[in-house]
């Protein structure tokens, strides 16, 4: 397992956001590591969700906007 893959795979529990960022150039390190993060969470029960989908499920647990 690439060493992307298991940093990810070794530190992810539930709730956690993985973030890649994207600095152009090659990424074909960051590509093929995603591909295979996303095949092994898959396989462990986890769900991909976007950040838009996040912040409408938890809209209820926000406080209120300061005025």
């Amino acid at each position: 397992m690439a060493k992307i893959t298991q940093n990810v795979i070794s530190d992810t529990r539930p709730g956690d956001v993985i973030i890649f960022h994207d600095a152009g150039g090659d990424r074909s390190q960051t590509v093929k590591p995603v591909e295979d993060i996303l095949a092994i969470l898959y396989k462990s029960g986890y769900q991909c969700t976007t950040v838009s989908d996040l912040l409408y499920r938890s809209y209820s647990l926000l406080p209120p906007p300061l005025r």
